[in-house]
């Protein structure tokens, strides 16, 4: 008969216990070291965590970012707000965008504004505010691109001016001259 020459610890003892029971992760000694408190939060409390804002929305814990009133503005809920219906037509997004409403409704709203007569000044309303529209962002584009050429010209010149004086040797004084009846603004 043979003899175990090694004697078990409990720890081991614990661990194979553990196995025949089918406890497979189960500790089987306990480690000291730091460990943070843990903080219990409620829905909508709002806190800051490792530089982070955080906030329970739904029972779930979500990372609150800068561009969350943007998703928000964009994204199209489930349910419509005016009926509670499911927004799944197709043109539901895109009506959703417009009048913050499922495509059916808007067509009822149509229809209504139509039996009272009022639905070609409905049309020209939103006819305006999409040609105001396309004009602002056509502005907003326009200036872009002055700024982006006038940004282009200056720095030319002022690679010009920079070639004339290694090259040249023209005075800076007469460079600070030319430099000064460029920036001054004409009234």
């Amino acid at each position: 008969m043979s003899k175990l020459k090694k004697e078990f610890k409990e720890k081991d003892v614990q661990r194979l216990r553990n196995l025949v029971q089918g406890k497979f992760g189960e500790k089987t000694r306990s480690s000291v070291g730091f460990s943070k408190a843990d903080e219990f939060h409620i829905e909508g409390d709002i806190w800051e965590s490792e530089g982070r804002t955080w906030t329970i929305k739904e029972g779930i814990k979500q990372n609150i970012t800068k561009l969350d009133k943007a998703k928000k503005a964009y994204s199209m809920p489930l349910f419509c707000p005016n009926c509670g219906k499911v927004m799944k037509h197709r043109n539901d997004k895109t009506f959703y965008n417009i009048h913050k409403k499922c495509f059916n409704c808007v067509i009822d709203m149509e229809h209504q504004l139509k039996k009272e007569g009022k639905l070609e000044e409905y049309q020209i309303k939103i006819k305006n505010n999409e040609i105001d529209n396309h004009i602002i962002l056509n502005i907003k584009q326009k200036k872009s691109l002055v700024k982006g050429f006038l940004c282009y010209y200056i720095l030319l010149f002022f690679y010009y001016i920079n070639l004339m004086i290694c090259t040249v040797k023209i005075s800076k004084k007469f460079i600070v001259y030319i430099v000064a009846v460029f920036t001054i603004e004409k009234h």
